[in-house]
């Protein structure tokens, strides 16, 4: 069965979820970039992480985060001294609704670069509210959920509290909403190739002002998102034997076996076939 766009089934009524992982020394995991519908608040509660985030990485300690917003491809799979987690899928829409004003600040603060995002944090000293945040879910456990939910909306007020608009993009939140349908229609699972005029079209915006837009907003040419996004699909069938490399050419979208094995071995760095046998090379950028 083929993996589809990852979904917490958040609700107004459940607007997060809260997960813990916890990882060994020296650990070292092979998971795929993945897409979310959700906004990610991940904690690490102890040791260490390695995180990336499009072609991004970063090493986090305890009492750091990473926020990663729901356009972004992204993965934590490595751990030199072990780790614990604690992992906040949170829906963007539900939590922009609370936050009133200050939704178009966040909105803009995710349009930032990763390395930004963090680098803002650390020099604001929000990480110490991310723990604050991180160590209070731990001892609820999801057994109570409007103190759950308190500790979560207490840290954005903490992070747009300390933000100052002038250090934010011009990037008015209207245009992420202008550009959802292009990626609820890349996050449908349907595995085909998604063009830029269909994308346009169901933004009901002009095909050379989609373009622009999408790389303005997403920092990344809508072509290059949306094949990132079949890659990813495919590459995870392939590894979990879910298919062969000519069925997940033909599932994801590819013209024939060759293209998808010629692109794959671009991005990855290594053929479908030896990603399937389990060997690892550095993923190169698009």
């Amino acid at each position: 069965m083929k993996p589809t766009f990852f979904d917490w089934g958040l609700t107004a009524e459940r607007p997060f979820v809260v997960r813990f992982h916890i990882t060994n020394h020296k650990y070292m995991s092979n998971m795929d970039f993945d897409f979310h519908k959700s906004m990610h608040l991940n904690i690490i509660l102890k040791g260490d992480q390695g995180v990336d985030v499009g072609t991004d990485a970063f090493w986090l300690k305890k009492g750091e985060c990473l926020l990663t917003a729901p356009w972004e491809p992204h993965r934590g799979g490595r751990s030199k001294t072990g780790s614990a987690v604690c992992m906040v899928a949170i829906s963007l829409d539900e939590l922009l609704k609370l936050l009133f004003a200050g939704g178009e600040k966040l909105t803009a603060f995710l349009m930032l670069p990763p390395s930004t995002r963090i680098d803002f944090m650390r020099r604001k000293g929000l990480m110490r509210h991310s723990r604050i945040c991180g160590e209070r879910l731990w001892s609820l456990k999801d057994e109570n959920f409007l103190r759950s939910w308190q500790a979560i909306f207490n840290f954005f007020v903490e992070l747009l509290s300390a933000i100052d608009e002038k250090e934010l993009p011009r990037q008015p939140q209207n245009d992420y909403i202008k550009l959802r349908p292009a990626l609820q229609m890349i996050n449908a699972g349907s595995g085909r190739l998604i063009t830029a005029a269909e994308a346009a079209k169901a933004c009901s915006i002009s095909i050379s002002y989609f373009r622009i837009l999408f790389r303005q907003v997403f920092r990344r040419p809508f072509a290059s998102y949306e094949l990132q996004y079949r890659l990813n699909g495919a590459a995870n069938d392939i590894l979990k034997s879910r298919l062969t490399v000519k069925d997940a050419a033909y599932e994801w979208g590819f013209f024939d076996t060759s293209h998808f094995t010629r692109t794959f071995k671009k991005v990855y760095g290594i053929p479908p076939g030896q990603y399937k046998a389990g060997e690892t090379a550095d993923k190169k950028e698009m």
